[in-house]
């Protein structure tokens, strides 16, 4: 195989340079002259004048990032975008507005670096001088998906002449990692991280980058009621101001509302309001099923408190759908005088409402809604692999999920990722938003020979007891301000699993799925899943550029058997792993004790014996990373069957 050459770009930035209009919306930006392009008759001074190319990474304009369009046409159909030909970037802000009103607007400049030679590929030149001092690693978590790992890397680059010594150009950059075998006439991309810090020597700059992911820091939900003459909600209740405002997506029940007006006494023309405003979330999509009331029967004499079920219109004036808001009327929300008239300025009653929320339900489609609502992330082919993401979790059964408390944009992830029937991980497929199913069945991705297979001698067979369940238990139907769910449990195979464990143990998957029937397809699943061992099989380091276009969960088939020439004697160390029925789990370190002369005559007439070791088996990617200096792709899976 012929050598890698691995290649850095890093992002540094500049300020925008002056910009003249170009037509409306379109600005134009002059960074250099392309005179054989633009001005040919001037191709012979090119010593004179400045016409050193260079292409754009990235425009931020007032730290929002613009994407980056392949025409002139395309960036004048769409906001916040550029587009670069030769020297010149063209920009179209945020409603089309002048670049003169922002405040920083930047672009930034791509320097190429190589651990090679100086060399140009596809117009940019990479300058002798990067090495990069760890593996790009990517890891997934068995069945839970609490736990969403970010990646780091480390990558030095030369700096005798002193060009980095003032590096805060490039900190909070992207910086691309490409790669390219002989004749390097084609860099391939393999990551990108974003520039966290640097630090500097004499001789050399080592960047500390991280996953892109997590330079996403915006807190969901963001917004708070506010109160008092200025505040959206002047007649709440001073107790309820600064409290975080609820997000609901798709079918929720029992979503607890917040009345938003209990001091508005009274209509303009003087007369009492009857009705009192619910807030439960940002929207309502549609009508609700029903509404539930915690009533008591009147002020003087109390006889307790019931949740009072109505449905829809009994109970309800009106709706304010894009609010989120319910107005109620006030005899079923308040409490009443001995006479049956509402106590106006007495406190409402609580009211939690069941029905769709935000109109998305799919855990793909809240994904989406969360990245553009709250970091201005919006879906498109230049922020997400459409192809891919549309593949992996279209087929996903709808979720009713809550925010009622603020947290960071991927633990919201990590709670749909957790409440949905399947499993699945967010990652980032180089600059663009990705997903990939827990989907033991995808068709298996490659074949790996013993040939491409480095170190088989230091490979592990990690049995993984701890990985099973003998019961799996799916809460759904969830009720959350009872902070109650329905539960269906499924022991099929608890007999079985029991026998071969020893121990009995419980899976809980707390999915925000409807239905009884979603909730048992989730329980087959998992069901299907523990009713067979599955080792692990880590530390496998295949050697090869093809194996670098590996994912997690790709399911590969692997040929862990070993050739036995040596004469030694016949060792297996895992045997069978077959379905929980008949499973059978062995592990010994030699043959029992015979006759020497024997095993030799057996291995002379058994020459080309392979030892089992792990035998021809299917399995998931759950680790990798990739060494690309050395062509090496490490990688852990997890044994799914028998090939």
């Amino acid at each position: 195989m012929e050598q890698i050459e691995t290649y850095i770009e890093l992002n540094k930035s500049e300020n925008m340079r002056q910009a003249v209009i170009y037509e409306t919306p379109i600005w134009i930006i002059t960074l250099y002259v392309d005179y054989k392009k633009h001005l040919p008759f001037m191709a012979d001074k090119e010593s004179v004048y400045n016409n050193l190319n260079y292409r754009v990474g990235e425009v931020v304009v007032d730290d929002i990032g613009y994407s980056k369009k392949n025409s002139l046409a395309e960036c004048k159909a769409a906001q916040r975008s550029f587009y670069q030909d030769g020297g010149r970037l063209y920009v179209h802000c945020d409603n089309d507005n002048p670049l003169w009103v922002y405040f920083s607007p930047r672009y930034s400049k791509i320097i190429g670096f190589s651990n090679g030679k100086q060399r140009e590929i596809d117009g940019q030149i990479y300058y002798p001088g990067a090495d990069i001092k760890q593996s790009l690693k990517q890891s997934a978590d068995n069945l839970e998906y609490d736990k969403m790992k970010f990646n780091t890397a480390r990558i030095d680059i030369a700096n005798a002449d002193g060009s980095f010594d003032k590096s805060i150009d490039f900190i909070g950059n992207n910086i691309n990692i490409k790669y390219a075998i002989a004749p390097y006439t084609m860099a391939k991309s393999i990551m990108q991280y974003y520039i966290n810090n640097a630090a500097i020597k004499t001789d050399r700059i080592s960047f500390e980058c991280k996953d892109k992911r997590e330079r996403l820091s915006q807190k969901i939900p963001n917004e708070y009621f506010t109160g008092g003459d200025d505040g959206e909600y002047p007649k709440i209740n001073t107790d309820l101001i600064g409290k975080i405002k609820q997000e609901a997506f798709g079918y929720c029940k029992g979503l607890p509302g917040v009345c938003v007006d209990r001091n508005d006494l009274y209509n303009p023309d003087g007369s009492i309001k009857t009705t009192r405003a619910y807030r439960f979330s940002s929207k309502i999509t549609g009508n609700l099923e029903y509404i539930e009331i915690k009533q008591t029967q009147d002020m003087e004499n109390p006889k307790g408190e019931q949740w009072t079920q109505l449905f829809n219109p009994i109970g309800i004036h009106s709706y304010d759908r894009a609010n989120g808001i319910i107005n109620i009327n006030a005899i079923a929300c308040l409490p009443h005088l001995p006479n049956g008239v509402p106590k106006y300025d007495a406190e409402p009653y609580e009211v939690r409402a069941t029905g769709i929320f935000n109109p998305e339900s799919s855990p793909k489609d809240i994904i989406q809604a969360l990245l553009y609502k709250y970091c201005e992330i919006p879906f498109d082919s230049q922020n997400y692999n459409v192809s891919e993401w549309n593949a992996e979790l279209a087929a996903l059964a709808n979720i009713g999920i809550v925010f009622d408390k603020e947290t960071d944009i991927f633990a919201a992830i990590e709670q749909i990722q957790n409440a949905s029937a399947r499993g699945f991980q967010v990652y980032y497929d180089y600059d663009k938003f990705s997903a990939r199913l827990d989907d033991n069945n995808r068709a298996v991705s490659v074949n790996i020979e013993p040939s491409d297979i480095l170190n088989i001698n230091d490979i592990e067979i990690n049995m993984n007891t701890d990985l099973y369940a003998t019961t799996a238990q799916v809460e759904y139907a969830r009720n959350y301000q009872a902070k109650t769910a329905e539960i269906l449990i499924d022991n099929r195979n608890e007999k079985n699993l029991k026998n071969l464990f020893k121990i009995p143990k419980t899976y809980i998957l707390k999915s925000g799925l409807k239905s009884k029937a979603e909730a048992q397809a989730a329980a087959d699943n998992l069901i299907d899943f523990f009713k067979t061992i599955r080792p692990m099989i880590n530390g496998i380091k295949l050697f090869g550029e093809a194996y670098f276009d590996l994912k997690l969960f790709d399911i590969v088939k692997i040929d862990l058997r070993i050739e036995n020439k040596d004469g030694g004697i016949y060792k297996r160390l895992a045997t069978a792993i077959n379905y929980a029925e008949n499973a059978t789990f062995v592990l010994r370190d030699s043959a029992p004790q015979i006759d020497r002369n024997e095993v030799l005559e057996l291995n002379r007439e058994r020459e080309n014996i392979r030892r089992e070791f792990g035998g021809l088996i299917i399995g998931k990617i759950m680790n990798l990373s990739k060494n690309i200096n050395e062509a090496v792709t490490e990688i852990d899976i997890l044994y799914l069957r028998s090939a």
